[in-house]
């Protein structure tokens, strides 16, 4: 009986000491890898009017890949290469010069979201659901 209580009680830690150790993983962790667009909304408000769109995408139309430091856009076959920074569990600075918000981010799921101002009444913003390969 103790021999099972023990093992209970060891396996109970490790169970307790693993989901833990994920829930503690940075930002920056769990970004790294290839994240593929699933669903997307975006909404451009120019002359005082909202004009939104919604995107269903096909695995690896779009996709996201966090190396290191390093963040490869692959857009339907165009691919471009950014350094990006993470500014607090929410925030990525792209490129020196954008700022990605993340609204999620899981293991395996992510939503990011984008507003670019193009003068002080026009907008466009973005957001964008991917999962992890």
């Amino acid at each position: 009986m103790k021999k099972v209580y023990a093992g209970s009680l060891l396996a109970l830690s490790v169970l307790t000491f693993a989901c833990n150790k994920s829930k503690d993983k940075s930002t920056s962790d769990l970004l790294q890898g290839k994240w593929y667009a699933t669903t997307g909304q975006s909404n451009d408000h120019y002359s005082g009017q909202d004009h939104p769109a919604s995107y269903t995408y096909n695995k690896g139309d779009v996709t996201l890949e966090f190396k290191g430091a390093q963040l490869y856009i692959n857009d339907q076959g165009s691919i471009d290469t950014f350094p990006f920074k993470v500014l607090n569990d929410t925030t990525l600075f792209i490129d020196n010069a954008e700022l990605l918000i993340l609204k999620k981010l899981t293991g395996s799921e992510l939503t990011t979201y984008s507003i670019y101002n193009s003068n002080s009444s026009d907008f466009s913003e973005e957001t964008t659901n991917f999962n992890k390969y």
